[in-house]
């Protein structure tokens, strides 16, 4: 994301196509900052306050 914040990263969930057409991604219903992520083991709901910030990491070479 050329400028990284959790508005921009769930926008960019929100309008890809990828995420649209996955059986793995869902968004709920009701309008937030919460995605699902369908894993093996069931739905995981995460959110994207502090997200970007969690994984700016940077790569160490």
């Amino acid at each position: 994301l050329p400028r990284p914040s959790d508005d921009n990263f769930y926008n960019e969930l929100k309008n890809s196509k990828q995420c649209q057409e996955s059986c793995f991604f869902k968004l709920p219903p009701i309008a937030g900052d919460e995605f699902l992520v369908v894993h093996y083991a069931g739905t995981v709901k995460y959110c994207v306050r502090d997200f970007v910030k969690k994984n700016l990491d940077t790569v160490n070479e």
